[in-house]
Order: C-alpha cells, then structure tokens, then sequence
C-alpha cells in the first residue's frame, strides 16, 4: 500500500506537469528543440528518483527482517528483551554506514556544515530510534500484519501535517 501511494503520487505530479506543458504548446521548432532537450534531461531525472523510490520502498519494507531473524536465533531466545539486545547492533550498523558516507562527502568534497546539523540531526535520529523501538514492541505483541502497518500511519498522519497545515 505505501509502495502504491508513492507511484500514485510520482505519477500525479507528472500527469499534472504534462497537463500544464499542454497549455504552452505552441511554440516555434527552436524552443521546441530545447524543450525536448529539456525533456529528455527530466527523463533521466525521473528514472533516477523513481529507482531511488524503488530501493527505499525495498528497504522500508524490509526492515524489521533482521529483527525477527536476531529474535528467532539462539542469541535472540536466550534474551530477555531481545528488542533492545537488536537495537544495540542495529545502532552501531546505523553509526558504521555514516562514518562511511561522511567519509565519502569528504573525498569529494562536499561541505557537511556538522557545527549547523549535529543537533537537529541527533535529536532527530533519538526521536526516530523511540519510535522505532516502540514500532518492535508493537510489532511483537501485535504481529506482524497488524503492528507494522499500524506504526505506519505515521508517515499519513504527517503526510497529511505537510498537506493541511504547511
């Protein structure tokens, strides 16, 4: 469902961008030739963020399967809050993967503004690892065709913040 909301909403955006091109559709064969260059340069754009959208929905999916494998393992069994015991390792995978890309930004040179972003980015990353070990707990006790999906609400509820207040 949420994979069907995203193309939904990709495909919206550019029925709508199509439905405005029509509008201003008479134009001479030079700006013609521009537009269509244009177009094809949106093209590529399109296809990179529509296989961005395809591997983030594959891992937002995909998520909590490390989980119930580390909870279903011996090591997960002998635990008695295998959620916190997981989210020690998920913590510390989350901390090697970014000292990787700063790493990365740096060799290229990007400038990362860390005084700027150290604490909004850690204060968001605490309220993100609340609420995903909320997320567990709810998944465990309500499995997993109720709990997960309801935890997902989330992103409607604030979907709908940005849509009505914003």
């Amino acid at each position: 469902v949420l994979f069907l909301g995203i193309v939904v909403s990709a495909t919206s955006s550019e029925v709508q961008r199509r439905h405005q091109a029509r509008g201003h559709s008479a134009v001479e064969d030079v700006e013609g030739q521009a537009r269509n260059a244009v177009t094809g340069a949106q093209a590529a754009t399109k296809f990179g963020g529509f296989a961005s959208m395809m591997i983030g929905a594959l891992f937002n999916g995909s998520l909590n399967s490390p989980y119930h494998l580390f909870a279903s393992s011996a090591v997960g069994l002998a635990t008695s809050a295998p959620e916190l015991a997981y989210l020690v390792s998920f913590v510390l995978g989350i901390l090697a993967c970014t000292i990787v890309l700063v790493l990365f930004a740096w060799a290229i040179g990007k400038q990362l503004h860390c005084r700027t972003l150290l604490v909004p980015g850690a204060l968001t990353g605490f309220y993100w690892a609340c609420g995903y070990i909320c997320a567990l707990y709810a998944t465990k006790y309500l499995g997993n065709n109720v709990g997960y999906p309801l935890c997902q609400t989330a992103i409607i509820i604030s979907g709908l913040w940005g849509i009505l207040y914003y």
